[in-house]
């Protein structure tokens, strides 16, 4: 946590783009659930500034979008169960197919399932992913201010859940968003 603060502060200090190592890093973290609200963070400060478009276009060739689709996707079956629309299980694909079918050798050994989030009670586990959901919408938002990245987004499966959590009775901040 002090290292991202510190990046931040430096960032701010020199107006400067995030380098190629720091989205990088950031997309590794949404492989970790643990690191989810950490990441989510980062990212709303990265494509947060309007006027940079290469920064927008570097975290979406990273393949940020179908991890923020994960998240998306993970927080409805959660919250609604697996039968609600945009739920993985639903839908029987998940934004991760978009990652194996860019890189098919990619093993789902890359999604933690024996620890952090996974191990909360379901109630605690809800509570910490409606911020993490508040920040992956607005990640989603900042991305998508760039056209090339809007259909990076739809193809790594982030409309239908995105769509689904302002039809859903969500609260008001999630809606809001």
């Amino acid at each position: 946590e002090r290292t991202a603060s510190r990046r931040r502060a430096q960032r701010q200090d020199h107006a400067m783009a995030p380098s190629e190592d720091d989205i990088k890093t950031c997309v590794e973290k949404l492989r970790d659930e643990d690191l989810w609200m950490e990441a989510t963070e980062e990212l709303i400060e990265m494509t947060g500034d309007k006027d940079d478009e290469t920064t927008r276009l570097a975290i979406a060739k990273e393949d940020a979008c179908p991890w923020l689709g994960k998240i998306l996707g993970t927080y409805i079956e959660l919250k609604y169960g697996e039968d609600a629309p945009g739920s993985p299980k639903r839908d029987h694909t998940t934004s991760l197919d978009a990652i194996d079918e860019v890189n098919p050798n990619n093993d789902d050994d890359d999604v933690r399932s024996d620890g952090g989030l996974s191990m909360l009670s379901a109630d605690a586990r809800l509570e910490e992913l409606e911020q993490v959901v508040i920040n992956t919408l607005q990640c989603l938002i900042n991305l998508s201010r760039s056209k090339k990245n809007r259909k990076e987004i739809a193809d790594a499966g982030c409309v239908a859940p995105a769509c689904t959590l302002l039809d859903l009775n969500l609260r008001r901040e999630i809606h809001d968003r």
